[in-house]
């Protein structure tokens, strides 16, 4: 099961000395804004049973607006997941990830400082309509910022 940047993450975790390695891009419209990420690398190793180390690599972002445009690599982040309850008929299974960013990146996509936060994940498996069928849900507190937590420097046109 991957966690590859989307709403949800996995309530699994990577077996003891495995590595998952996961990747993607994203395009997000925020009125006239676009931005586009590349990359989303999500290397995830397991340390121990229940345990992984998750290290994030910078992403490749483009964000365009009407008369500017800012491109450049995002801040890597580190983290770990740790299974807290297996699971089984209404009980989730569960785990909590916490993390943080790291000031790696360029501008003007580079935070000031580290930005933790923390995820809560249960997921419920539903073998009586299918074994691969399972409902999840994530619940977060974050310090992070978003793609467009800094203003686009506009352009100015014409002379003087």
């Amino acid at each position: 099961m991957t966690d590859r940047p989307d709403f949800t993450e996995s309530s699994e975790t990577v077996p003891t000395g495995m590595a998952q390695l996961e990747s993607g891009a994203t395009v997000q419209r925020v009125g006239e804004e676009t931005g586009t990420t590349v990359g989303e690398a999500l290397l995830r190793v397991g340390l121990a049973s229940r345990v992984e180390l998750r290290l994030g690599f910078n992403s490749y972002a483009v964000v365009r607006s009407p008369g500017a445009r800012q491109q450049g690599l995002e801040d890597a982040s580190v983290g770990a997941k740790l299974g807290l309850i297996s699971g089984g008929g209404v009980v989730p299974k569960m785990s909590v990830i916490v993390a943080s960013s790291v000031p790696t990146g360029a501008q003007p996509f580079r935070a000031d400082k580290l930005q933790p936060e923390m995820k809560l994940t249960a997921a419920w498996a539903s073998a009586t309509v299918s074994p691969s069928l399972q409902t999840s849900t994530t619940a977060g507190f974050a310090t992070s910022s978003t793609l467009w937590a800094r203003p686009v420097r506009r352009r100015r046109s014409g002379s003087g």
